[in-house]
Order: structure tokens, then sequence, then C-alpha cells
């Protein structure tokens, strides 16, 4: 398998007593969307920012298109566009003025611009102030700007941060639209599971500094493929018995709700034709998360 990003026992302390990042080892394949995830605080902007250079004098070893990152600087950013931390924008000028800096800078035609526009959904506002622009619109705005040049390597930064639910699934069909259309490969550091389980290929969680796990989406939802429902019904306490019949973990928690574990999601059909036949009433079913259990046992 080919790798665009290999990290092998990348360390970084901020002061003598606390390492940011300690023997961090991940590995990204080419044509994935690689979702970095870890709560605040794990060291997902530090490895970031030691990817794009902005960071230095870390120990360990960083290779990207398979060669040491340090000795591709500066020259291997043209095959790479980073948004890291906050957008930086000028506030007082147009979309396409500031597309225009950026595009002067890495010394791409300006023929580009009403493309990755047009990419982002912001064709219609090219001419508009960005002040104007809703955070969102920011964000997207942003994103253009790591597409001039037509990089290989995306290196996205918590991208939805802060944004709503819709600009927050804009941006996520954006993402996925360049991966599958541009062979884009996708690097995107978030603290939000939800997201990351609907956009990424591979995942890598980060906790303390630290990886805990790496691998694809699909492996990872097989070490959490049991499954665990709440039940809303009534007289619960009533039905105990019949309900043990069943599945013996079933849990009561009042007499309105119980929980059970079930051996994975194709279960599910069957536990509501049991406490249909049992004339047990039924009036909700809810799947609870697992992988988010399980995210949440990696990082302690």
């Amino acid at each position: 398998m080919e790798y665009i990003i290999q990290t092998k026992n990348l360390t970084y302390s901020y002061s003598k007593h606390k390492k940011a990042l300690d023997n961090l080892n991940i590995n990204v394949p080419k044509g994935s969307i690689y979702g970095f995830l870890g709560p605040k605080g794990a060291g997902k902007s530090t490895t970031m920012q030691l990817l794009t250079s902005t960071l230095v004098n870390s120990q360990g070893v960083i290779d990207v298109f398979g060669e040491s990152l340090f000795k591709q600087v500066p020259y291997v950013f043209s095959k790479i566009g980073s948004l890291v931390e906050s957008p930086n924008l000028y506030l007082h000028l147009s979309a396409i003025d500031n597309l225009r800096c950026i595009a002067k800078l890495k010394e791409v035609a300006e023929s580009k611009i009403s493309e990755v526009l047009e990419l982002v959904g912001l064709l219609e506002n090219g001419n508009q102030k960005v002040k104007q622009f809703s955070l969102g619109m920011k964000q997207r705005l942003a994103i253009a700007m790591t597409l001039l040049g037509d990089p290989e390597l995306l290196l996205l930064d918590e991208p939805v941060n802060g944004l709503d639910p819709s600009g927050i699934t804009y941006i996520r069909k954006l993402l996925i639209k360049l991966n599958k259309e541009k062979g884009i490969t996708i690097f995107i550091s978030s603290h939000l599971l939800s997201e990351i389980e609907k956009m990424c290929t591979h995942i890598g969680i980060i906790h303390k500094g630290q990886l805990q796990y790496e691998g694809t989406m699909e492996n990872l939802s097989k070490k959490a493929e049991s499954c665990s429902v709440r039940v809303f019904s009534k007289n619960v306490k009533t039905y105990e018995n019949t309900l043990k019949k069943f599945n013996k973990t079933i849990a009561i928690i009042d007499d309105e709700h119980f929980i059970v574990q079930l051996k994975d999601r194709e279960m599910v059909p069957e536990l509501s034709k049991f406490l249909i036949h049992q004339n047990i009433p039924l009036y909700e079913l809810k799947i609870e998360d697992k992988l988010e259990d399980k995210f949440l046992s990696l990082t302690k």
C-alpha cells in the first residue's frame, strides 16, 4: 500500500515535563480520507503544525510522498493544501481578491480562481466582500484557497468547528466529492466522532499525544459491532421474567425503560417481533452509539 503521510516515533514537547506527542506513528494511505480523531488537547493541532513545518525541532521521522518532509520544504507545498486553525482572510477584500493573493504566492494562474469558487459553491459570491460572509462561507473560501494549485494532499484542522448543521453537512459533502472526483488524499483532524464516521475511510485516534487506534472505519465499526438497544415501553417491571427469556442481559432502568445488549444490529427486528408477540407495549427502540463507546474507551 502506498502512503502519502507516515510518521515514525514522532515526539514533540512544549516543555521538559510535558510531551504533546509521544512516539506517534501514523500511516495515511493514498486516496483515503483519514480522520485524525481525539479530544481537545490530544495533540491533533501539534501534529498538523509539524506536518506543515509551522513547528520544527521534533524528534522522529515525518515522510510525505515517500520522502522526508524536511528535505522537500518548501517545494513540497506546491502539492499540499493546508488549513490549520482559523483561516487568515482579508475581510475588506472580495473572495476573488483573497484568492488572487494566494494565486500570486503559489504562482498559479488566476483562471483557476473561478474553478475553485465553483467547487466550493461560492462562484456567485466572488465579488462580495468577505466581511459579509457567514462563518460557513468563510470556511468554504478557506478550503478554496487550499485547492489552488491542484494539490494531491489536503491537511485540514477542525474544518467544521463552530459551523451550524447545514454548514457541517456542506463541508462534509464537499470533502467527499473532492476525494472521489479529484482523487485528493485528505487528512482531517476533528473531535467530532459523528462527522469522522460519516466521511472517513480510515481513522487514527489520539489521546494525550499517543496513538490509541489506527485502521479503517470498517474495522473500527466491527470492533464496536455489539449493539445496545434502549426500549421505551410501559409497566416494564411486570414483564421482567418474560423479557429475561429473550435475553438475560436486559437491564430495567425504570417502569418505562429497559436496555438490552444484542450481538449485532441484525437482532433488532427479532427483539421487536418478540415484544409484539408477548404483548409487551413498544413505543420506541433506540440504538445506542457503540462506536462512540469505543472511542470513549480508547480515550479513557
